[in-house]
């Protein structure tokens, strides 16, 4: 018989349409977060988890390269728009999936505390029925939802924790700029503005540790205690302040330099 949805469930979101191979990886993202957003509305937490993770590992593949018109992927400089944009939909993805999965983590914890059923009403000569057994806790090692979030933490901030260093590298003619104070100085404010982010990063991680994982020993066990977090959020602060004032000390080598060349031409005049 076909296959039909219990009375009183959502009905799942619908199946992806086939796209075809040459399909942009940017029209491919685009489905997989629609779809995500269907399913978590029907509230379909793996299917919303599937399709977001599918959105999620395209974004590294496009923070280093372009597709051309033809579908054919070519290793090029990322601009710096389209890198902000990329961090932030991974950003995005990254705070969706965290959620799901500690979300999970939480409602499993709630479950295997809560008090057992009352024993079932027995009749005179029916026989004796077993006992309902208790839900088991969580494991002490971790659920296997939390273990996800780490992992996704994890690789979060190994794929996009340094600066696409293609950026600042060359002029719009294409040409080498390493030397020139000007990009240098864009270079540097670049990265200023990403290492401000991977901060955040390790912050908001932190923070959704926090609000979701009331064991604070189980996550010390699996090495990815809050406070951790929030040494490594105050790092790359130190970090952005670091290197926003070297940005600064070029703006000014700059600045001086482009002073001294319109005096020069100033007295040959």
């Amino acid at each position: 018989g076909e296959d039909t949805v219990p009375s009183g469930l959502p009905a799942p979101p619908p199946a992806a349409p086939a796209l075809a191979a040459a399909a942009s990886s940017t029209c491919r993202m685009r489905w997989s977060i629609k779809l995500g957003a269907m399913a978590e509305f029907s509230q379909d937490w793996s299917s919303a988890m599937k399709t977001y993770r599918a959105a999620y590992d395209l974004l590294g593949d496009m923070l280093a390269h372009q597709t051309r018109g033809d579908g054919q992927m070519v290793a090029s400089a990322t601009p710096l728009q389209d890198a902000q944009e990329i961090l932030t939909l991974a950003e995005f993805l990254f705070t969706k999936l965290t959620l799901l999965s500690l979300h999970q983590h939480a409602l499993l914890c709630m479950a295997s505390k809560s008090p057992p059923p009352p024993p079932l009403p027995q009749l005179p000569d029916a026989p004796m029925l077993a006992a309902a057994t208790p839900m088991p806790g969580p494991n002490r090692v971790g659920t296997t939802f939390l273990r996800s979030a780490i992992a996704l933490f994890q690789h979060h901030v190994s794929a996009f924790r340094l600066p696409p260093s293609s950026i600042g590298h060359t002029n719009a003619r294409g040409a080498c700029c390493d030397g020139d104070d000007v990009f240098d100085h864009q270079r540097d404010v670049f990265a200023s503005s990403h290492w401000h982010w991977v901060s955040k990063q390790y912050l908001k991680f932190a923070q959704l540790l926090q609000g979701h994982v009331k064991d604070p020993a189980l996550l010390l066990s699996m090495w990815s205690h809050p406070s951790y977090h929030l040494e490594c959020a105050a790092k790359y602060a130190n970090l952005r302040r670091n290197t926003f004032e070297q940005s600064q000390t070029r703006k000014g080598s700059a600045s001086t330099s482009a002073s001294g060349s319109a005096s020069g031409v100033e007295s040959a005049g």
